[in-house]
């Protein structure tokens, strides 16, 4: 049964529940008794024990009973000699209703919460006995530190992974910038070297395509989000994109990466189509020597002819000679219909023999016999 318990247990909420090693103080420490039976159970729970720290003179206080538990509310509390009954009320996920009663002696009290849900109907009953002197304030700071300790340890491994993040560098502290960006959270204070390494690393072609595909997600989800949705890296860490783009787009026109080229700088590659790709498409070995071939495939009049692969990625990894393009361009002069119904009729898609021999057509095309 999902019956919210704490809600209704006055044992577990006059105040905080320690261990057995309480500091010495002015408060009052109790040693608490409870039993909890649910109607429908088939079998009855065994007694519970524990040590509480009650607030000097905060015993007979029903308030007590809810501390920190904005959803439960108590009502219509009397008091009677030393007797004391109230009526209470759990609003949220899991709505209870019910009563409770408390019994008090010099150094001891006992008491019943009777409690009703959706869940079904549940009776705890409960003694009390002080035993000695505690300080409540210090329970609640260990309390506090116990509470927190799972929060304390995630926030230190996250640390740890900013750190390797802004070691690593690169696309991937492109890609993990929100841990950084957020006042209050453990890797804020980072975020003043995590945009002096992303402003440094800009000029590499790999970390400008992950800040350029950063800014085209944040316009999107400030579309989509308005003001909620995070910053760009680029405005969080001041970072001129125009300036940026125009310093990357000529540091590859200058060392000839043009598949960067043709991905990243419209402009750039425009300009270059216009100057070498005039007779794209009009001959296949030409405009396979042709360096060009990015922009050319792009940019071109006839610029569907071939299928390009560019070498924006490999330029990414440092791996490419972007100025050479053998081996870059592939494909073949697109096939009109009745070349493909032939090649359907024969099965040369299929057949080995007849892959061997388109193959052996198109060098022969290629190299002019």
């Amino acid at each position: 049964m999902n019956i919210k318990f704490a809600c209704c247990s006055l044992v577990a909420a006059l105040t905080w529940i320690g261990s057995p090693a309480f500091a010495t103080g002015k408060d009052e420490l109790w040693e608490i008794s409870s039993k909890m039976e649910m109607a429908g159970m088939p079998f009855v729970m065994p007694a519970q024990a524990s040590k509480i720290c009650i607030p000097k003179g905060k015993e007979k206080d029903p308030n007590q009973a809810l501390p920190g538990d904005r959803n439960c509310k108590m009502s219509d509390v009397k008091v009677s000699g030393n007797r004391m009954s109230w009526k209470m009320s759990c609003e949220g996920e899991n709505p209870m209703s019910g009563s409770g009663e408390m019994i008090y002696g010099a150094d001891t009290y006992s008491g019943k919460v009777k409690m009703h849900s959706r869940d079904g109907d549940m009776t705890m009953t409960y003694d009390g006995k002080r035993i000695g002197k505690c300080d409540a304030a210090e329970e609640r700071r260990r309390m506090e530190e116990v509470a927190l300790a799972p929060m304390k340890e995630a926030s230190e491994k996250q640390r740890v992974e900013c750190g390797k993040l802004l070691e690593e560098g690169g696309k991937a502290l492109v890609g993990g910038y929100s841990q950084f960006i957020y006042p209050g959270t453990p890797c804020a204070d980072m975020k003043k070297s995590m945009c002096d390494k992303v402003r440094v690393q800009s000029s590499d072609y790999a970390v400008y395509r992950e800040l350029a595909a950063s800014e085209k997600n944040a316009v999107e989800m400030r579309k989509q989000m308005g003001e909620k949705a995070p910053r760009a890296l680029s405005v969080e860490c001041g970072i001129d994109m125009g300036k940026a783009e125009r310093a990357i787009c000529q540091k590859a026109k200058d060392e000839g990466r043009y598949g960067f080229l043709a991905a990243n700088c419209p402009g750039e590659a425009q300009a270059l189509a216009k100057q070498h790709c005039e007779a794209w498409g009009r001959d296949y070995t030409s405009d396979h020597d042709n360096q060009y071939a990015p922009i050319c495939a792009r940019y071109s009049k006839n610029k569907s002819r071939y299928e390009v692969v560019t070498d924006d990625e490999a330029a990414d990894e440092g791996n490419a000679d972007s100025g050479s393009l053998i081996g870059k361009l592939f494909g073949s002069k697109p096939k009109d219909a009745a070349a493909e119904q032939k090649e359907e009729k024969t099965g040369a898609g299929d057949n080995p023999a007849g892959a061997v021999l388109d193959g052996a057509k198109k060098l022969k095309g290629l190299f002019g016999f």
